[in-house]
């Protein structure tokens, strides 16, 4: 095996002559406390992480990858020294020797934080030149009131000049920067992996995303926007972003000026894969939160991705095309086509997803999906109708309208059918590529009822075999589907998830016994409006029914509701205590079995 890298000391001097920070890079900036304690290490003589840099073919220096707070942190050391210096013992020394002792506190104080400000001025001037006492002097006059009164003699001014020694002895010993040892990594392999091996440098402390690696290499490459409503929408996404994290978590952005953003319209591809993702999470709205950041980023990046008909494990590989993104009329176009297929998606399953009640406008289900399932539904349609954009151009297929249609068709069942099986769970990255890269799209496939139907019941066993009080998710979500068949009966305002077998007798039963009831499962899950809610003293709705109301018959048939006859029974259970719940099992089960019946009906009649 060849190594891709070799580790050198190189001299702080050294490594200044030869690299270069990145200029088009807006990132976080350590706060002055952080970098106080880095630069702390340093004149402790205390070993510290490498620097990661590499030469890009076009370039005659090198490129810092990674260390770059603690590079600049030690620029601004050499620049300013006197923001990381502790000065107090020559100030209280100061204070002693020019001060009086009769002055009060508030006094003292006071000329303690004039004398700390004149040493930061006087070590500030003297990082560009070489200062005297009379500097000293000066600034001492200017800063405190009647401070000449204190220098009447040869001997005063000698103790001044004591001072100046002190202070620059100060600045001199604490750390000696220009033959600093820095510990660096020059990688020597492909560009497309520089993500891989940052990602890997940074696994200790808090971890980086795999798009944060991705922002710190791709930071370089530039993106002029225009004044298309898109373009417009992805720069004010961005100037967004930073000023949100200023005002939210109190921290510098390097190089950020909003002002500067809107007039030179430029970001970087990092920052168009956040902005993209913001967008898509816009439209997926039932699905995504869009004020999640990491969200928006790994949706961003793995969708850019996908439409340059690339891997998401090869994401590296899409820096083959940036030059692409040179065209703003390109991003416009490709923009506004996949987010027209994402609002497609969104609005197909916001018509199931919905929570039944006329002035309710609450989505479950979304919760129930994984990323990368959504993003093969995005793929498979996208690979349908367009081209991929390795050319640099949108271009739309030929004939693509019957398969189209075919999968937003099959979207919902096999959205389930994945669901219960559990297709998407670990990452599943690799089966996105596999349908919307690799040619296998079995959304063209029919999806045959016989198989959809065992599928769930063999899921509906798993469920009811556990013991639960809480709505499982599937569960939750099968069912609000199969409201939505029924959305002409759900005529009240809203309506709220509630048991059948109420909550209270659930844990009653939890803490007499380890009898399992499924009292989580879809069989025990039901949309209730409030003229139809039970008190807590209530065993079902049939005692439930106010004065003047009568509960009415479809009601009870679209909900499959429990019989008066079961419900006796249940009564029954509960009163004797004596660890036989299987009435409330039973009814649970076979209730769940009847909803699922119901809605492979719906789906497939």
């Amino acid at each position: 095996m060849v190594n891709k890298y070799r580790v050198e000391t190189m001299m702080y001097s050294e490594l200044q002559q030869n690299a270069t920070v990145p200029t088009f890079q807006r990132k976080l900036v350590w706060s002055q406390k952080e970098k106080k304690s880095f630069i702390k290490t340093l004149s402790q003589g205390y070993p510290f992480g490498a620097i990661l840099i590499y030469k890009y073919k076009d370039k005659t220096e090198f490129s810092i990858i990674d260390g770059l707070q603690r590079f600049t942190t030690i620029q601004d050391y050499v620049e300013n020294p006197e923001k990381y210096i502790d000065f107090s013992e020559i100030v209280e020394s100061m204070l002693s020797e020019f001060g009086e002792p009769s002055w009060p506190e508030s006094t003292k104080e006071k000329n303690k934080r004039d004398y700390a400000t004149v040493i930061e001025k006087f070590v500030k001037q003297s990082s560009h030149s070489d200062n005297s006492t009379s500097t000293l002097f000066e600034l001492l006059e200017e800063q405190i009131t009647g401070f000449s009164d204190n220098i009447q003699s040869i001997t005063d001014y000698q103790k001044l000049e004591v001072y100046t020694h002190q202070i620059k002895d100060k600045v001199k010993n604490n750390l000696n920067v220009e033959n600093l040892p820095i510990p660096t990594i020059i990688f020597t392999g492909a560009v497309e992996e520089l993500a891989t091996v940052f990602e890997n440098l940074n696994r200790g402390g808090k971890k980086l995303s795999k798009y944060q690696v991705f922002a710190a290499q791709w930071s370089k490459h530039e993106i002029k926007l225009s004044d298309t409503p898109l373009n417009k929408r992805i720069l004010e996404i961005t100037i967004q972003r930073y000023e949100t994290l200023i005002e939210d978590r109190k921290v510098e952005i390097n190089n950020f000026s909003r002002e500067d953003m809107e007039e030179e319209k430029t970001i970087n591809v990092s920052e168009l894969c956040y902005a993209f993702g913001y967008l898509i999470l816009e439209k997926m709205s039932v699905f995504w939160d869009k004020d999640n950041e990491d969200q928006a980023n790994q949706i961003g990046y793995s969708t850019l991705t996908m439409l340059f008909g690339i891997k998401n494990k090869d994401m590296t590989k899409l820096v083959t095309y940036f030059d692409r993104f040179e065209n703003s009329e390109f991003i416009e176009k490709f923009v506004e086509s996949a987010l027209e297929i994402f609002r497609e998606i969104n609005d197909r399953f916001a018509k199931v997803f919905k929570v039944p009640g006329l002035e309710n406008d609450k989505y479950y289900g979304g919760s129930t999906a994984t990323n990368f399932q959504l993003l093969s539904f995005f793929g498979s349609l996208w690979g349908l109708k367009y081209e991929n954009l390795q050319s640099g151009k949108l271009i739309t297929k030929q004939k693509y309208k019957v398969n189209y249609k075919t999968v937003q068709q099959n979207m919902i069942k096999y959205f389930i059918y994945d669901t219960v099986i559990g297709r998407w769970s670990g990452t599943g990255d690799t089966r996105m590529d596999e349908i919307t890269i690799s040619g296998e799209n079995y959304y063209l496939r029919d999806l045959e009822r016989n198989q959809f139907e065992q599928a769930l019941l063999n899921w509906h066993d798993e469920i009811v075999a556990k013991n639960s009080i809480n709505f499982e998710p599937v569960s939750k979500m099968l069912y609000t589907v199969l409201s939505s068949y029924y959305d002409q009966y759900y005529k009240a305002d809203k309506y709220d998830s509630e048991h059948v077998i109420a909550r209270k007798y659930l844990n009653s039963i939890r803490n007499e016994t380890n009898y399992p009831i499924p009292g989580g499962s879809i069989g025990n899950h039901m949309y209730l409006d409030k003229w139809n809610n039970r008190s807590k003293q209530e065993y079902s709705l049939y005692d439930a029914t106010k004065p003047g109301y009568e509960l009415k018959e479809d009601f009870l048939t679209y909900q499959i509701y429990p019989t008066k006859t079961e419900f006796g029974e249940i009564k029954l259970e509960l009163e004797r205590k004596n660890g036989d719940y299987s009435q409330i099992r039973t009814t649970i089960t076979n209730r769940g079995r009847d909803l699922i019946n119901d809605l492979i009906q719906k789906l497939y009649d």
